[in-house]
């Protein structure tokens, strides 16, 4: 998929990561929406993986920080069943994907179908190939370095105006430019080349 692993396969044919963005665990939610996500497979630090990390013990360190501070809601878990975590996504504030390796995950398209805010930083490449299968020159997300999540956080927190606009305009890149409709095409197209052209 189109995400960090293209990298390691020169050759191979890059597909976006389809979601269900109609399906009513992947909506917007209607209640009130409170907290930050943050839920990483993993709990190594940003220095000691260089693509399996999300920098947990960092991320979380500038949110108990938040915590502290201003009395933020935290939402941090693991190893829950897809639907819970789903659900309890679903009614936060802001996502907080990947700050430190230069890619999204499945869990920022997630946060954009469900209208949030998602922060996430992506490098130039994955910027690209992210453009390229969308055909959006826009990228979605809070594009922000681990560096700079604090003050950012800080500042949509006392801007709760700001999070709701900017989560309409992640539910409308996701209809516009990642919806199931129109990615599938890509899929059809692949098998199509691999039936005519199979020595390509």
């Amino acid at each position: 998929v189109g995400q960090y692993m293209e990298r390691f396969y020169p050759t191979a044919f890059v597909v976006p990561n389809i979601i269900p963005e109609n399906d009513s665990l992947y909506i917007p939610s209607t209640n009130r929406n409170e907290g930050i996500y943050f839920a990483p497979t993993f709990k190594h630090s940003a220095w000691t993986h260089r693509w399996e990390t999300k920098a947990a013990p960092e991320v979380m360190k500038i949110l108990n920080l938040l915590k502290k501070e201003i009395n933020a809601k935290i939402i941090s878990l693991n190893n829950k069943p897809l639907n819970d975590a789903l659900k309890i996504k679903q009614g936060s504030e802001i996502v907080i994907d990947d700050l430190i390796t230069g890619s999204y995950h499945i869990s920022s398209l997630e946060g954009l179908s469900m209208g949030k805010p998602v922060l996430s930083y992506l490098d130039e490449r994955t910027k690209f190939i992210l453009s390229e299968l969308s055909g959006s020159n826009e990228c979605p997300f809070v594009n922000v370095r681990l560096e700079e999540a604090y003050e950012i956080l800080s500042f949509l927190l006392d801007n709760k105006n700001i999070i709701k606009e900017i989560g309409k305009s992640s539910r409308k890149w996701i209809e516009k430019y990642w919806s199931e409709k129109i990615l599938i095409r890509q899929y059809v197209k692949l098998y199509e080349d691999l039936l005519d052209n199979p020595e390509k």
